[in-house]
């Protein structure tokens, strides 16, 4: 039977060895200090990877919180890294989310992370292909249905997550899903998060009774971008100086600085499976 270590959304606060902590974290340290508690609990986590900014730094914080948890003698319990390939993204989004994961792969490697990347990818009858060549639904556009999406990138990942969670369920562990939310993204999104209860320091649960923690709920656009730039820099151990991100980025926004562009409105598009910000 599957049993978690957490109900409801649970405090996870310092790491368990809290007398090598710094009195003061970072808004880094912060979210490390809730990854390494799960890690530390043993529950396997899956991430939610899009090849965004955000949960690029959701990914590089999560494999420093195994590599600390491992130099202090504990065990890695499994980390998934699962991602959903439209088919029909820009040439230049795909070729930056391979990239990554193959740097994730080496990474995890040398560092002796336990880590497997998934890749979902839509069924041949919902494929692009399939419905808008064959007929059966019409292109998607702005301001337009949004049944692809679901058909493209949430079913897919939800595939991806069932078969995630049959294995851990077989450990007798419950799984956690990392996610890279960010409540400071829009009004919209600030009211959504805090419906849902999600945290930044405690595991909290989905609607289907998913344990999940948003590690980085409580960042700004500035502190991710920060921090990529320190993992850029060498400043922060890290699978990616995240150059080609910081480019694509800035080649989006017309060559501007990137913290610059996303202080810009950003433009209202219905098809979130084709947003490589997401």
């Amino acid at each position: 039977m599957d049993t978690c270590l957490f109900s409801g959304a649970t405090d996870l606060g310092e790491p368990q060895d809290t007398a090598q902590s710094p009195p003061m974290l970072d808004a880094p340290g912060r979210a490390m200090a809730s990854l390494e508690r799960v890690l530390l609990a043993q529950h396997p986590c899956q991430l939610q990877y899009s090849s965004g900014k955000d949960s690029s730094a959701c990914a590089n914080l999560l494999f420093n919180a195994a590599i600390n948890i491992m130099a202090k003698g504990h065990p890695c319990p499994p980390i998934h890294v699962c991602h959903a390939d439209t088919g029909v993204e820009n040439p230049v989004v795909r070729a930056l989310a391979d990239a990554e994961l193959y740097r994730m792969c080496q990474f995890a490697s040398e560092h002796g992370i336990p880590v497997r990347t998934h890749i979902g990818r839509p069924t041949l009858g919902a494929s692009y292909s399939t419905r808008v060549l064959g007929g059966r639904a019409l292109p998607p556009l702005p301001l337009g249905v949004r049944d692809c999406t679901s058909d493209w990138k949430i079913l897919p990942s939800e595939r991806i997550t069932r078969k995630v969670m049959n294995e851990a369920h077989a450990s007798g562990v419950a799984l956690v899903t990392i996610i890279g939310t960010r409540s400071s993204e829009s009004i919209a999104r600030r009211i959504n998060t805090a419906k849902r209860g999600e945290s930044a320091t405690g595991v909290w649960f989905g609607s289907k009774g998913q344990a999940m923690l948003s590690p980085i709920l409580d960042w700004s656009t500035d502190d991710v971008w920060q921090y990529l730039g320190e993992c850029g820099a060498g400043l922060r151990k890290s699978y990616s100086d995240f150059q080609q991100l910081i480019e694509f980025y800035s080649g989006a926004a017309g060559g501007e600085c990137v913290v610059v562009a996303e202080l810009k409105p950003a433009s209202t598009s219905a098809c979130g499976a084709i947003d490589p910000a997401r």
